[in-house]
């Protein structure tokens, strides 16, 4: 058998809650030609959720995805789409995608999973035990009514510190369409909080202790990220290069922020916008 492409951890996950029963299958065969989290999760959704279907009823497939570059160490890498058929689409439910950041991807990715699909409902509240092959379903009776922080810190302390837990709310619990599920407190997908308390899955809480294989050369990988870097600057939250660059939108001479490094100071509301004959397309 041929070695696992580089960035893959090679399987998928599968919960079904209607049964308990957990299986995995090979991401590479089956889901390899897609492009990223996001098409593994449409794929699924086409192939097995049959037309008609509602965003609470239990033959919908709430699918967690992640991209081969998931857990590498790229900026922007821990990114996990969540693909169901969302209950926010009128008038009639779409599938579509929420995608939260966090530590999420990067765990399911380290605990030998590319995918997570659950399916399925429960007959009662229960969260999801991952670390590494050991997969367990279970109760989560004195958790359903809680927070997501309650929930997080509850389930961190029976897995370890070392786990990330993506939970719902009471939100959630009752369904709400704008519902969502947040992983390492603050990193949410919204639209599908709802579907996870119509299936009565309260939490997923993950920990791996793998890694990700990087196909390519290691050193000239370690390169391409520091060069990357040194090029992206600080771009997130209103924070922006203080000279023209292709890889940014926005640029202030006030920011601060030259040569990628970390600014003292973050610009004030007034960015100034690439002019339009020399702005990247």
């Amino acid at each position: 058998m041929a070695a696992t492409p580089g960035g893959f951890a090679g399987k998928a996950l599968r919960v079904d809650l209607s049964t308990g029963r957990i299986s995995t299958q090979d991401t590479i065969d089956r889901h390899g030609h897609m492009l990223g989290g996001t098409g593994l999760g449409y794929q699924v959704l086409w192939e097995e959720v049959p037309a008609g279907t509602g965003p609470f009823d239990p033959a919908n497939k709430l699918v967690f995805a992640t991209g081969v570059l998931a857990g590498t160490g790229v900026p922007c890498n821990g990114r996990t789409a969540v693909t169901t058929i969302f209950p926010t689409c009128w008038p009639r439910p779409l599938v579509a995608s929420g995608h939260m950041g966090g530590q999420f991807a990067a765990k399911l990715k380290y605990a030998g999973y590319d995918a997570l699909i659950i399916e399925g409902r429960a007959e009662r509240p229960v969260w999801l035990f991952i670390r590494d092959k050991r997969v367990e379903l279970r109760d989560a009776a004195h958790l359903w009514g809680a927070g997501i922080r309650r929930a997080t810190l509850e389930i961190s302390q029976e897995m370890g510190a070392d786990c990330v837990v993506a939970a719902i709310g009471q939100a959630g619990e009752k369904l709400a369409p704008m519902a969502i599920v947040a992983n390492s407190l603050s990193h949410s997908a919204g639209g599908v909080g709802g579907v996870m308390g119509s299936k009565n899955l309260k939490a997923i809480g993950v920990q791996g202790s793998g890694a990700v294989r990087i196909a390519g050369d290691k050193d000239e990988w370690e390169r391409l990220i520091k060069f990357h870097l040194s090029i992206l600057g600080g771009n997130n939250q209103h924070v922006v290069p203080s000279f023209p660059t292709p890889q940014s939108e926005y640029y202030n001479p006030g920011s601060g922020l030259h040569g990628g490094h970390a600014p003292g100071r973050r610009p004030g509301p007034m960015v100034q916008l690439w002019p339009t004959a020399t702005r990247p397309h």
